[in-house]
């Protein structure tokens, strides 16, 4: 018959009161690193999702002035949509982000078109023609988390005629 001898050394049955402790800030130390990284991760996702929208904002704009008609320059008078009216427009509160659970808009912005006629002119034998293309830009600014940020897309039109 075999004889087990244990051990009467404390040492040697189980963790120490300092090894759990230790064990146990480590665990705390994981787990609030991994909660940083998850709101960092968030916060990135949320100004992503804020720069898609604003994109999504202009490129709504630049649809309606490459498509809205008749773009006629030439005609007497000009056949010009009130889109394509040349200078800067402004349009405040243009929403770019709402809760889909709450339904609370939370970033508003504001959307500044500007068109211009390009002047450009082509030539074909003596006679000098104007194109008739217009330059048209698309600027959405917001502000998310005190930073100002921006979108800004651009497109070319040129007359129906």
């Amino acid at each position: 018959m075999s004889v087990v001898r244990r051990s009467s050394s404390p040492r040697e049955t189980g963790f120490t009161l300092v090894e759990t402790l230790i064990g146990i800030g480590m665990l705390a130390f994981l787990g609030a690193g991994s909660f940083w990284t998850m709101n960092a991760m968030n916060v990135y996702a949320t100004g992503a999702r804020l720069q898609s929208e604003a994109i999504a904002k202009a490129e709504q704009q630049i649809d309606a002035i490459l498509t809205k008609g008749p773009f006629d320059p030439t005609a007497n008078p000009q056949l010009v949509p009130t889109v394509l009216t040349p200078g800067t427009t402004t349009q405040n509160g243009v929403l770019i982000y709402k809760d889909p659970v709450t339904g609370q808009v939370t970033v508003t912005g504001t959307m500044t078109t500007t068109v211009s006629d390009t002047g450009l002119t082509g030539t074909v034998g003596p006679t000098a023609t104007t194109l008739n293309l217009w330059q048209a830009t698309v600027t959405v600014s917001w502000t998310f988390r005190g930073r100002n940020y921006s979108a800004m897309l651009d497109t070319m039109r040129s007359g129906n005629q």
